[in-house]
């Protein structure tokens, strides 16, 4: 265990470092612990090889609420994890009173496609609202700017997509006929396949056509 301290020798920093014949397996390499006026606010914890290859997890960072008591799981406000190098990406999770509320997910490395998800979770952390943002080059070519869909419970309870909305560049809505945005309403039946109302709009929110799937 290393101690590190300020000027004032409060302490600032404590690192625990695990051996291989540590007592007590708990599938950690390291623990890294920060401190703000003796009080903890940040825990970074490195996983071992056998632990990262089953969570694909390599790190993880806690962010604490100086004021609640760090040994209560709603302290933790704020999480990071951070995944082994042969997959791409990181998301961080936040917390209110111990619960989860909103992930975002990262794909730094994407060329293609989705660089970031946020996913926002209801009181029962179902995510009821899903929020994806479009590389670079995907936007150049597709013209996808920004795409988000929505989850809620069916009269049974079954959770289901009921609407998605598609966003588009500037330069797609000059080039298709002044089309901003593209609402997709999902209906379904019992026994019959979901059926699709899509809308499409421009700038100003007026409908240039829908169709019926």
């Amino acid at each position: 265990m290393r101690l590190y301290y300020d000027d004032d020798e409060i302490k600032i920093k404590e690192e625990t470092i695990f051996s291989i014949d540590y007592p007590v397996e708990n599938g950690l390499d390291k623990i890294v612990s920060y401190f703000a006026f003796d009080k903890k606010v940040r825990e970074e914890k490195i996983y071992s090889n056998r632990v990262s290859e089953n969570t694909l997890i390599k790190r993880s960072i806690d962010y604490y609420d100086r004021f609640a008591d760090p040994n209560d799981k709603a302290a933790i406000i704020k999480t990071e994890n951070h995944f082994l190098d042969a997959y791409n990406g990181y998301n961080v999770v936040y917390r209110e009173n111990g619960l989860k509320k909103k992930i975002e997910w990262y794909y730094p490395l994407n060329v293609d496609g989705i660089k970031k998800n946020v996913i926002y979770f209801d009181d029962k952390e179902m995510g009821f609202r899903v929020e994806s943002f479009f590389t670079e080059k995907t936007r150049r070519e597709k013209g996808y700017l920004k795409r988000i869909y929505f989850n809620e419970y069916s009269p049974n309870k079954y959770f289901r997509k009921v609407r998605q909305e598609v966003y588009y560049t500037d330069e797609f809505i000059e080039q298709n006929g002044g089309m901003a945005k593209q609402i997709d309403v999902f209906h379904y039946s019992s026994g019959n396949q979901v059926r699709i109302e899509t809308n499409k709009f421009d700038k100003k929110g007026m409908k240039i056509f829908g169709k019926m799937n």
